[in-house]
């Protein structure tokens, strides 16, 4: 943010005129009165904000039990009938929607602090402790049914204790069901509800008590409203230093936001309305031009037709995984005979099949991989975590994708892919690039349509 905005010439009266002004005409009978009005209004409209407050906190309450429950519901359902759409809608509630989270935050907004956010918090920690026996059950039941816990970050964080590896897998799932369904399980499940239902009495409590103190207030200003009429010179002076508090003071504060390109935090109801949509505003734009710098940076790193990362990018990752001390795979990926497609169909047709084969990349690859497009009809992928088999998993990936991409039914041509492959032990290195492109080589002259993997004969 440029410094000299401050300098701009702006049309209107400057904030310390319009307090000069308002000293000398709060001594009319009728400025004193609407004076009084503004005070009522805001008070009116604190007790109208306090009652949204009640609502909005009620809805989080009742979408944090919700949450819980339904969390509940799916881990025994896993339990029982071993069905991974269960286990995948517990972990996306989690990881993804966190209504628990949420609803936390949105009462914590309001009520920082204090006794409300206190009882919520205790109803979050409780929650969280009785994830945990979900997640070991589920955990249990995964070692039962041979389902790749692996896959799942928050069930490789479960460690199953020696005693119950050691059990059956009647005695496992006997164990699992145990502790979904035990008095133990019941009781916390209840302690949940019970600091739920603290939190909505201690919000109604503080709602009854914020309502009767502005009951209290608006009864003064009715007082003052008639003492007022008496005391109008004095009272212009008040209203200057009132109007200097909520105005200068947050502008003060605003000059210094801009000048150091920083966001202004939440001022709250002591300062004026006008001041605070002025920060929700310069907030807003602040936001924007992050976004922006996001965009161009992604524009920057991906191929625009298949959305890929683009060679630059691809390279910088190599340059990373240079350090990493885990095994990896390098493959190369030709598109047989794809000047033949754009010769015959076209290069729109052309486009089509390279997005189509970025997207059976996107999807056959996990997200610990990189999938970049490094050429005009030439992919590379990076697999990290390669186990101990990877030329078995590579080459089911690549007879799926070939057969997926010669059994077409979409419109698009069918074609086929070679690929060359090589394996680190430990990280990338440069010899890589060259010993797929051997191994690459190798399945062309074999009639393409394939996959070699390059083994060092020393």
């Amino acid at each position: 943010m440029p410094k000299n905005i401050r300098d701009r010439s702006l049309k209107g009266i400057k904030v310390h005129t319009l307090c000069g002004i308002l000293v000398a005409i709060m001594c009319v009978f009728c400025i004193f009165l609407l004076v009084l009005l503004f005070l009522i209004r805001n008070n009116y409209r604190n007790e109208v904000s306090t009652v949204n407050d009640y609502i909005e906190c009620d809805r989080a309450l009742s979408d944090f039990v919700k949450a819980s429950n339904y969390l509940t519901n799916q881990s025994r359902l896993f339990v029982v009938n071993h069905d991974t759409i269960y286990l995948n809608n517990y972990l996306d509630e989690i990881k993804n929607k966190k209504t628990r989270r949420n609803s936390v935050d949105i009462i914590e907004l309001s009520h920082s602090n204090d006794g409300v956010d206190n009882k919520i918090l205790m109803a979050l920690k409780a929650s969280e402790e009785i994830c945990k026996t979900e997640l070991y059950a589920m955990r249990l039941v995964c070692e039962c049914y041979d389902i790749d816990y692996l896959a799942y970050e928050e069930l490789r964080k479960i460690f199953i204790s020696k005693e119950d590896l050691a059990l059956p897998m009647a005695g496992k799932i006997r164990k699992a069901n145990d502790l979904l369904f035990n008095k133990d399980y019941i009781i916390a499940k209840n302690k949940i509800d019970d600091y739920v239902n603290d939190t909505l009495v201690e919000l109604i409590n503080l709602i009854i008590k914020e309502k009767n103190v502005v009951a209290k207030k608006i009864t003064g200003l009715s007082v003052v409203y008639i003492i007022i009429l008496s005391t109008l010179f004095v009272f212009s002076f008040v209203i200057y230093f009132v109007l200097s508090n909520l105005l200068l003071k947050p502008l003060n504060k605003f000059v210094n936001n801009i000048e150091e390109g920083s966001k202004v935090k939440n001022l709250g109801n002591k300062y004026a309305y006008e001041v605070n949509f002025i920060a929700k505003a310069y907030n807003s734009l602040c936001d924007k031009n992050v976004m922006n710098s996001s965009i161009l940076k992604h524009k920057a790193e991906h191929d625009p037709l298949t959305g890929l990362i683009n060679r630059e990018a691809f390279s910088q990752i190599k340059d990373l995984l240079k350090d990493i001390d885990e095994p990896i795979a390098y493959l190369i990926i030709d598109i047989d005979f794809f000047k033949s497609i754009n010769d015959k169909y076209g290069h729109t047709a052309g486009d089509d099949v390279l997005r189509k084969i970025a997207d059976l990349l996107m999807v056959q690859f996990r997200s610990t991989d990189y999938v970049a497009r490094i050429g005009g009809d030439e992919f590379a992928v990076i697999m990290t975590k390669v186990g101990l088999t990877p030329a078995e998993v590579i080459q089911k990936k690549i007879t799926s994708m070939n057969h997926i991409l010669q059994n077409v039914n979409d419109g698009i041509p069918g074609v086929s892919l070679s690929v060359g492959v090589a394996l680190s032990e430990k990280g990338y290195n440069d010899d890589l690039v060259e010993q797929a492109d051997k191994a690459l080589y190798t399945v062309k002259r074999g009639g393409r349509c394939n996959c070699s993997i390059y083994y060092n004969e020393s």
